[in-house]
């Protein structure tokens, strides 16, 4: 069937666009870095129908295809695209080619991929890297050398300050020990369950009352006893051993003459009493308030140094030589005081042991 002419004014301007306005723009092509690699964007306007772009190589015998884009000018005809990445220089020339579809011709261009288009790191800048990289292996060997080093100062430090501390313990025992003397315990102040030998030195608890003369000297509510004599000047020094079985609970200082006998009794400097304290919550300095001490280790054997005039009572750890507490009140020296003592069950007190 032929065409007629009613068709021939809308066919001449199509005819006419295939036969040579379809054919595009020349291609450009843009370089670009893209981190270590080369970006080749080839790109051409102008064409209609769409038209074919590949990338080839210098002789022409493989094909990249690339990442293609196209899409519609305003007039219609079409823009198109290809971006391939290269990694690199291997590849030589490549030629970005563009083909119509219709009547075949082709257009093109070349581009040379040389060494230059790819960043290179020179020699210089890999020497300063493994340099730098080295510096800070070196810098935090040394850092953790100087680390170790000055962890192991801090602590030869602190063992010369504890043996420091060691020797002025034992200096400041040593000056108490001057004073040492024996003592006695008195059986006619003795509360009437107590039981002490016959040289004196040993108290501990019997279980059960025994025949005892009562006397006003006698305590006859508390498990206490008093030394045989008192002090009423001067310095003194006297130790005694602690033997716990089943029972933590007792204490040790000195009272005043005149402290009550008779009845309960609390023990504190406003009652005339001045001890330490050791039950299962620990030990404590039975002032007021009360204050908890707290030993390198418990003590068996506790050392006593009394200045009279000056109104101080301390007490030492006789093994370590360590200052429990120390009491210092001037009202001590208001009257004569004695050792004194507070028994508890199960616990036995022995009077100038030997070390």
């Amino acid at each position: 069937m032929g065409l007629s002419p009613l068709h021939l004014p809308f066919l001449l301007p199509v005819l006419t666009l295939l036969e040579g306005s379809g054919i595009g723009s020349p291609p450009l092509v843009k370089v670009s870095l893209q981190g270590s690699s080369v970006l080749l964007s080839c790109s051409s306007s102008d064409w209609f129908p769409e038209p074919k772009m590949n990338w080839k190589s210098e002789d022409g015998t493989l094909n990249y295809t690339g990442v293609m884009e196209s899409h519609t000018q305003s007039d219609g005809l079409v823009s198109i695209s290809s971006n391939i990445i290269i990694e690199d220089s291997s590849k030589g020339s490549l030629y970005c080619d563009i083909k119509h579809p219709v009547n075949g011709k082709e257009t093109g261009v070349y581009v040379i991929v040389s060494e230059s288009l790819f960043p290179v790191i020179s020699t210089w800048t890999i020497l300063l890297s493994l340099l730098l990289v080295l510096s800070l292996v070196v810098i935090t060997v040394i850092a953790w050398k100087f680390h170790l080093y000055c962890k192991e100062k801090e602590r030869q430090l602190n063992a010369k300050e504890t043996i420091l501390n060691l020797q002025k313990q034992e200096i400041e025992w040593r000056k108490a020990a001057v004073h040492k003397e024996s003592i006695l315990f008195d059986p006619l102040t003795a509360y009437r369950n107590l039981i002490i030998s016959p040289d004196y030195c040993v108290i501990t608890t019997a279980g059960h009352e025994q025949n005892a003369t009562p006397n006003e000297k006698r305590f006859d509510t508390e498990p206490c006893v008093l030394a045989q004599y008192s002090y009423n000047s001067g310095k003194h020094y006297w130790e005694t051993e602690i033997q716990e079985r089943g029972s933590q609970f007792w204490s040790l200082g000195i009272a005043k003459e005149s402290i009550r006998r008779s009845g309960g009794q609390r023990e504190s400097p406003e009652a005339g009493i001045w001890v330490i304290r050791a039950s299962t919550d620990g030990f404590f300095g039975l002032s007021s308030p009360p204050n908890k001490i707290l030993p390198s280790q418990r003590p068996n054997i506790v050392g006593i140094l009394l200045n009279y005039e000056d109104g101080s009572l301390s007490f030492y750890n006789a093994n370590t030589y360590e200052l429990l507490f120390q009491f210092v009140d001037i009202s001590i020296a208001e009257e004569p005081v004695f050792p004194f003592y507070y028994i508890g069950d199960g616990i036995t007190f022995v009077l100038n042991p030997l070390k």
